[in-house]
């Protein structure tokens, strides 16, 4: 799953700039970097921060154990905390459900 950050207004300069994508109330830690992408670790996953073709940043879900609750809710945070640093709606691309 990837989520695009279509008009997010900060730019990820260091190891440290990542860590501003963990919501609040969350634990996590930037994990890698370089050339302005890295790994995010978030409780108990790893998201991904990239650049794409048009210069837009996206995060994408790497890896973890989460259960499907668990899965949502720290997306909701993730969306909602985003948000709030994005001028445009985000657009999420690629879901897919297996039940």
């Amino acid at each position: 799953m990837k989520i695009s950050l279509s008009g997010y207004k900060k730019e990820f300069l260091k190891l440290e700039d990542l860590e501003a994508i963990i919501p609040t109330g969350r634990k996590g830690k930037a994990l890698n970097y370089g050339q302005g992408e890295g790994q995010v670790q978030i409780d108990d996953s790893v998201w991904g921060v990239y650049v794409g073709r048009s210069k837009e940043y996206f995060i994408q879900y790497e890896e973890g154990s989460l259960s499907k609750v668990a899965f949502k809710d720290l997306l909701n945070d993730l969306i909602d905390h985003l948000s709030e640093s994005t001028e445009s709606e985000m657009r999420i691309l690629g879901i897919h459900e297996n039940e």
